[in-house]
């Protein structure tokens, strides 16, 4: 059977690394024709550290955008590495050396 509509999420709770997210958007487009992609736009919070953390998928499987931000703002490395982690790199190093051993130890742990 084929299975199109929208399913739209008005509530719910994620947990990821022992940090429980709040869903507070969501919607799911699953197109009529076979040809197209499902679409994807949903978005959760939650606070790490004294941080309020937004994570946000938007887009199909083969073409997906992640966006991560923070309240106070933090480079994304720094948000990455704090969701990967629970804790932000040494204050003053942000070389792109280090955010890329940041990034490394973070796809590490969520890997893990």
């Amino acid at each position: 059977p084929d299975i199109s509509g929208r399913i739209l999420v008005t509530r719910g709770q994620l947990e990821f690394r022992n940090d429980r997210f709040q869903i507070t958007r969501g919607v799911v487009t699953m197109p009529e024709s076979r040809a197209e992609e499902t679409f994807y736009d949903i978005q959760a919070e939650s606070v790490i550290k004294g941080y309020r953390v937004i994570v946000g998928i938007t887009g199909t499987n083969d073409n997906r955008r992640l966006v991560l931000r923070s309240e106070p703002s933090l480079p994304e490395t720094s948000v990455i590495s704090l969701l990967a982690t629970g804790t932000l790199p040494p204050a003053g190093l942000t070389t792109p050396v280090v955010n890329q051993q940041v990034g490394v130890s973070a796809a590490t742990t969520l890997l893990s």
